[in-house]
């Protein structure tokens, strides 16, 4: 097999395992190879192997144990046990629906359009359609990313919207504390200076909450992280992060500013 694999048994091939007579019931679970796609979001296993698990097929409860996780394949989405064992436990279900065809190396691009042609041309009674392993393989990784941006987008707005908030409240409290403003300007503090004390409280609350929230994200993307070969890209959340932070700094300095433009004279008169 030519396939990468996320985790497996060293000591026999997980196909060959496939290959083991088995019944389907918890004494005796069928062996499976599972996409790490498949077993960690669609199933919500482990992804390791010797895990077992059941699976309900119309009224049929079926009991499975895994013994390879590929990753990263054409093969997302599906089960895959050994043909015997499959007879044995679908009986019902017969014929073919998928074939792998590997061509020979060094097979241009035309020669595979050639063997899709035929192939499709021999078989177009039966519906037969080619596709190349990488197209299906983009279609499958295109909408996992989808799904991806889709929610790096929404934990977007919801910083930006959570850093809005923490302006709005930041002027609140310093509004708030008015007539302790207008006291220190009474004792002779400058503006100026009032301003750079109430941006230093707010821009530590601004970085302490950031990093809280980092932390969380850190801890529960490690385990996915240290287990597979994931690949990731840090450009985009680096990015969101730094707007989050240039918006948070500047919602900040407005926070100040505005608390002091205040008339804080009439503040100081009502403390009394």
């Amino acid at each position: 097999s030519e396939f990468g694999w996320f985790a497996t048994d060293v000591s026999q091939s997980p196909w060959k395992r496939l290959e083991t007579p088995s019944e389907g019931t918890q004494e005796d679970p069928l062996p499976v190879i599972l996409d790490q796609n498949t077993a960690l979001w669609a199933l919500h296993l482990g992804g390791y192997v010797g895990e077992r698990f059941s699976y309900t097929f119309g009224q049929k409860k079926v009991e499975f144990q895994t013994v390879g996780v590929l990753q990263n394949t054409v093969l997302q989405g599906s089960l895959w046990i050994g043909e015997a064992n499959f007879q044995k436990v679908f009986p019902d279900i017969g014929g073919y629906r998928a074939f792998l065809v590997k061509p020979q190396d060094g097979t241009s691009a035309q020669g595979l359009e050639s063997i899709r042609t035929a192939l499709e041309g021999g078989w177009s009674d039966e519906g037969l359609s080619c596709a190349s392993a990488d197209g299906v393989l983009a279609r499958l990784l295109a909408v996992q990313n989808t799904y991806l941006s889709a929610f790096q987008l929404l934990g977007g707005l919801g910083l930006l919207l959570g850093t809005l908030g923490l302006g709005v409240s930041q002027l609140r409290s310093a509004l708030e504390r008015k007539s302790e403003l207008a006291a220190m300007r009474a004792m002779g503090f400058p503006k100026a200076r009032l301003v750079w004390t109430l941006f230093l409280e707010n821009g530590w609350q601004l970085f302490r909450g950031l990093g809280i929230g980092m932390l969380c994200a850190a801890a529960a993307s490690a385990p996915i992280l240290l287990r597979g070969n994931s690949v990731v890209s840090l450009s985009g959340p680096l990015a969101m992060l730094a707007w989050v932070i240039l918006l948070g700094l500047i919602f900040c300095v407005t926070a100040a500013v505005l608390a002091m433009r205040q008339p804080l004279l009439g503040a100081l008169r009502s403390d009394r």
